[in-house]
């Protein structure tokens, strides 16, 4: 499940001319868009050039009409209430039907609640562009206007992203993942947050929400890529935030801290070890000991543009991450 984004939602009008992708334009796995999907609800002009979308609605699929879907849930839970009824009359035959109503209601209520649910039209269209994404939703008839969520990167400051494996009793349940951007003063502005299931060796299902945030990821990262080089001849390096007070910053050869009290400043020939491991960035200086200084670490999750930090850590000193 993908958490509300927290930009103010708009309402889309349903226009007569639906969303046609250009050819160069990708599902958010990067394979090539099926001419089955429908997009019911175009992207708005302010994220700029699509890169990426997806749609879960598909071609020829409309909503069922009211009276057919009215019968389709109630016809299915008055089965099952007439059913328990009926069990209850033979099972229980000294049972007043008073008392015999109650399980038959409450089973066909939950039948109901199901049919309720299976039978809802509701699909959402992304997009990821090379200003912004944006997410829309739409419920109920086709002439009903969608429902937009939207992020355009200039008002955002930062982002931090985590993927974190779940394991009950060694067995691997899940990878939990959370993308979350926020504004100059810290603030939550759009967020992705869900879960999948994969191995390690196979990504998840190309139909995965998760891929929609990998590519708004990649496009935000683009976006200051091109303010990268900006910053680096303004300061001589390019900070990247942590929590508080904390911070990294990369230069030309050489990698500065801020981890609390700690604070270093390493030449790229002091670096023994820079990996990641375990969701930790760590440092290792050519002269630490085994218990001894010169050992640092920080977390992915917590570091503000991981992803355009390693292109910095690659440009400016040399080390690749796969």
């Amino acid at each position: 499940m993908i958490d509300p984004m927290l930009q103010p939602s708009s309402n889309v009008p349903q226009t007569l001319e639906t969303w046609q992708p250009d050819p160069e334009v990708t599902s958010h796995a990067g394979e090539p868009l099926s001419d089955q999907l429908h997009f019911l609800h175009p992207p708005p002009d302010e994220i700029g050039e699509v890169i990426t979308a997806f749609s879960t609605l598909k071609k020829g699929k409309k909503p069922m009409p009211l009276a057919t879907r009215q019968l389709v849930i109630l016809a299915p839970g008055a089965l099952v209430l007439l059913g328990i009824l009926q069990i209850q009359k033979q099972v229980f035959p000294n049972e007043t039907f008073r008392d015999s109503l109650w399980p038959g209601m409450i089973g066909g209520i939950f039948v109901a609640l199901i049919m309720y649910l299976v039978t809802r039209f509701r699909h959402t269209m992304t997009y990821v562009g090379r200003a912004g994404v944006a997410r829309l939703q739409h419920k109920g008839p086709l002439s009903q206007p969608g429902k937009c969520d939207s992020l355009v990167f200039e008002s955002a400051a930062d982002l931090r992203s985590s993927q974190t494996r779940q394991y009950v009793n060694g067995v691997y349940t899940g990878t939990n993942y959370r993308f979350v951007w926020t504004n100059e003063a810290g603030k939550a502005i759009f967020k992705l947050v869900g879960s999948y299931r994969s191995s390690k060796t196979k990504a998840p299902k190309p139909t995965s929400v998760f891929h929609f945030a990998r590519s708004a990821e990649t496009a935000w990262s683009l976006h200051l890529i091109e303010l990268l080089d900006a910053e680096l001849a303004e300061h001589g390096c390019v900070q990247f935030d942590l929590a508080r007070d904390k911070w990294v910053r990369v230069g030309p050869g050489f990698l500065e801290l801020r981890l609390g009290k700690e604070e270093a400043r390493l030449e790229v020939a002091d670096i023994r070890d820079l990996t990641i491991a375990s969701g930790s960035f760590k440092v290792v200086h050519k002269d630490a000991k085994w218990f001894g200084k010169g050992k640092f670490s920080f977390e992915y999750g917590q570091l503000a543009n991981a992803k355009v930090f390693l292109l910095a850590l690659e440009r400016l000193l040399g080390f690749q991450f796969d």
